[in-house]
C-alpha cells in the first residue's frame, strides 16, 4: 500500500529543490515554448479584458508574472515555500506588484471568500501532482467555488498516453519498470524513475472533474501534440527555421482539439466557464 502522505511530501521535496528548475522550464526548449505558446494564446481568447485572477500551483509565478504585466490583479498560491519566495523575488525585479502570495494547497481555498475572483489558473500541471482522486475533486470544487459566474477556468495536466511516445523514442526499457502496469491502468506514477510523482489524465477524465463540479466546457486542446516526445534536435532546429516553425505551429493550433492530438500530449489544457 502505497503511503500518499509520504508520496505528496516527497513531491514538495522535489519542487522545494530547486525551484529556478521550474521557473526557466517554459523556456528549456521548442517544446515546452511551444506549450506556453499555445497556453497564452488561449487566456488572451478567454479571459476578460481585466479582473482579478488566482493562480493555483502557481510555483515561481511565470504565468502570473506575464499576466501581471497586462494589468491582471494576480494570487498566488502555491505549497512549496521556495517557489514562492522566488515568485516574490521575480515580482520585484520586474516591478510588479501580485494580488497575494500564499502559501497553500489547491484542495483548501478556505481563504477565499465565494465568488471572489474574475478568472481561476492551473497550469503546467499542478493537479497532476494532487495524488488523492477524492482531493482532486475537492479541489476542482473549490476553483468553481472561489471563481465567479460565468468566468472562465484554466487547467493544464500530465497527460497519461504521452508517457508511451516516450517509451518508444527515448527510453523503451522503462516499459520493463515496476511501475509500468499500474500507471497505465491508474495513470499513478509514484516516483523513482527519473521525476517525482504524478497522475497522468485522459481527457475524459480531466473535463468530468470540473463538469460535474458546474463547470461548463469550452474546449480541451493538446498543448504539445506530437511534438511532445521527439527528437529534441530536431524540434530545435525546426524553430530557429521560422518559416517552417510558423507553419508547424499553425498546423498544431487547427488541430490541437483532436481527441488523438489532445491523447498524445505531454500536457492538456482544459478550457471553461463557471456556469
Amino acid at each position: 500500500m502505497v503511503n500518499l502522505a509520504n508520496v505528496q511530501n516527497e513531491i514538495l521535496d522535489y519542487y522545494n529543490k530547486d525551484p529556478t528548475k521550474e521557473e526557466h522550464r517554459l523556456e528549456k526548449g521548442a517544446k515546452q515554448r511551444l506549450e506556453f505558446l499555445i497556453t497564452r494564446e488561449l487566456l488572451k481568447q478567454y479571459l476578460p479584458k481585466k479582473g482579478k485572477i488566482l493562480d493555483v500551483g502557481s510555483g515561481p509565478g511565470r504565468y502570473a508574472i506575464a499576466l501581471a504585466k497586462l494589468g491582471y490583479e494576480v494570487v498566488l498560491l502555491d505549497p512549496s515555500i521556495k517557489n514562492l519566495k522566488l515568485a516574490e523575488k521575480l515580482f520585484k525585479k520586474n516591478r510588479l506588484m501580485a494580488g497575494g502570495i500564499i502559501l497553500g494547497k489547491a484542495e483548501d481555498l478556505s481563504g477565499f471568500k465565494s465568488g471572489s475572483f474574475d478568472a481561476v489558473i492551473s497550469l503546467g500541471g499542478p493537479f497532476s501532482h494532487i495524488m488523492e482522486k477524492k482531493l482532486r475533486y475537492k479541489a476542482a470544487a473549490e476553483i468553481s467555488r472561489v471563481v465567479k459566474r460565468n468566468a472562465p477556468v484554466f487547467i493544464s495536466v500530465m497527460g497519461r498516453l504521452s508517457m508511451l511516445q516516450f517509451y518508444v523514442r527515448r527510453n523503451y526499457k522503462e516499459i520493463l519498470a515496476p511501475y509500468f502496469k499500474n500507471w497505465l491502468k491508474t495513470g499513478d506514477y509514484f516516483g523513482g524513475f527519473g521525476f517525482t510523482a504524478f497522475h497522468g489524465f485522459n481527457q475524459g477524465e480531466l473535463e468530468s472533474l470540473f463538469t460535474s463540479n458546474k463547470i461548463r466546457k469550452i474546449k480541451t486542446v493538446g498543448l504539445e501534440g506530437f511534438a511532445s516526445y521527439p527528437n529534441i534536435r530536431k524540434l530545435n532546429d525546426m524553430e530557429r527555421n521560422k518559416k517552417v516553425w510558423d507553419i508547424w505551429v499553425r498546423t498544431h493550433m487547427s488541430v490541437m482539439e483532436n481527441p488523438t492530438i489532445v491523447g498524445v500530449s505531454e500536457h492538456m489544457l482544459f478550457v471553461g466557464r463557471k456556469i
